[in-house]
């Protein structure tokens, strides 16, 4: 129930912070771009630590 308000709270902070509709855009760019990144160096450090494991 906490995390769905705070994800309510943080949605409209956005909104008015970011009610230029091109920066809500450029916002949700970089953290789609920041999120990939995690996800991609998180997915090579498993895929070389199972490598590594299998020796």
């Amino acid at each position: 129930m906490t995390i769905l308000i705070s994800s309510q709270l943080s949605a409209y902070v956005l909104r008015t912070r970011y009610a230029n509709s091109y920066q809500l855009m450029c916002y949700a760019h970089a953290t789609r771009t920041v999120i990939s990144l995690c996800a991609t160096h998180t997915l090579r450090e498993q895929l070389s630590l199972n490598k590594t494991g299998k020796h």
